[in-house]
């Protein structure tokens, strides 16, 4: 194979795995996963090359979102590995696609990866145009709240037989340390001023027990409090809301703290939760043109990948409750926003508590 030939059919296949993934991620609906960049430095053993010391190697990677806890990861890298004792020196380039799936925790994110792509080795002045394919495992853990560090082993198959006659495939053995910086926002937030703070609903007035006159003329019984019912009317509207003719709310935004929902990181509901969702979900039930963006906050404390995964099952846990309150489930659209939108500087508790927050964001379909 010539040399031009063999540089065309690199430069194609690392052209295809930037471009096509890139265009996905122009495409994407999960820009509110955040997407990344990254690159590392370490050692790599090939096994082309049996009696020289260890090599070098380089990788610049995008990671973009396929589901919170997936990514497809482009990669592209250099391995320079200098013989010694008379042994030629062995240089490589390549790049491909991977699959990176993670288990969050509170401080650490562990990560395996899966992929194949394509490279070009030269030893002395035999070049080798070959596909691999390649597994990792690693671990990042948050140095800043978008920038983490990832350790990573990594094991390469590459395919073809001219450094090691008979064989068909070398294996190589990296271990690489860098850093990755996380991007990404929420689809609409470039289109919406943030909503102004607003009282929070009190819980609705049908929860309490009304207040018996001080001297009936007769002595009436006990009346307990009447339940809401959320199939049919409208509850009573949060004090300042706007409605409609009927009592029903109309497009408008609202700011909660999280507590007044959820309880704790289990995402358990509050015991208020219901009278304070009712008038949301009676006003989707009643008006088939009206929507509801539903955001979840938190505070920086933790891992922030950890945290973007909370607030997403937070905010689809308010979702689901809203349905059961008879809310359609089409007009929701469901944010976690994790840590990215603070409203508060977190040098104390009451900074951290002003960013776990939900937004219901009442507007027009």
């Amino acid at each position: 194979m010539s040399q031009n030939r063999s540089h065309r059919i690199l430069f194609t296949a690392l052209t295809l795995a930037v471009a096509l993934p890139a265009t996905a991620l122009a495409q994407s609906s999960l820009l509110s996963t955040p997407w990344y960049i990254g690159g590392n430095v370490g050692v790599v053993v090939p096994e082309s090359l049996r009696g020289v010391s260890t090599g070098g190697q380089g990788r610049l990677l995008v990671g973009i979102p396929l589901r919170p806890q997936a990514f497809l990861e482009v990669s592209g890298f250099g391995i320079s590995a200098e013989g010694k004792d008379g042994a030629p020196k062995e240089t490589t380039l390549g790049g491909g696609l991977d699959l990176r799936l993670e288990s969050l925790g509170e401080k650490f994110n562990f990560l395996f990866l899966v992929g194949a792509g394509y490279s070009q080795a030269k030893r002395d002045e035999v070049k080798v145009n070959a596909p691999y394919v390649n597994v990792g495992w690693g671990v990042e853990t948050d140095l800043l709240p978008s920038l983490s560090l990832r350790t990573e082993l990594r094991g390469l198959a590459r395919f073809g037989d001219e450094f090691i006659a008979g064989r068909g495939v070398t294996y190589d053995a990296m271990a690489s340390v860098g850093l990755v910086k996380r991007f990404g926002r929420r689809p609409t937030e470039s289109n919406r001023a943030a909503p102004p703070p607003v009282a929070p609903p009190p819980v609705a007035p049908a929860l309490q027990s009304p207040a018996l006159p001080p001297q009936p003329p007769v002595p009436a019984p006990a009346v307990a409090a009447p339940a809401i019912d959320y199939l049919s009317g409208c509850p009573a509207a949060p004090a300042n809301a706007k409605t409609d003719a009927s009592g029903c709310l109309v497009a408008q935004n609202y700011v909660l703290p999280r507590s007044r929902l959820l309880q704790g990181e289990g995402g358990s509901l509050s015991d208020e939760a219901d009278a304070v969702l009712a008038p949301f979900a009676a006003a989707l039930r009643r008006q088939p043109g009206l929507g509801l963006e539903l955001v979840v906050h938190t505070d920086t404390l933790g891992q922030q990948s950890y945290n973007l995964d909370l607030t997403i099952k937070m905010a689809e846990r308010l979702r689901d409750r809203l349905v059961e309150l008879g809310a359609p489930a089409g007009q929701i659209e469901t944010i976690g926003a994790g840590e990215s939108e603070p409203i508060a500087n977190e040098i104390d508790e009451a900074g951290r508590d002003r960013n776990r927050r939900v937004e219901l964001n009442l507007r027009p379909r």
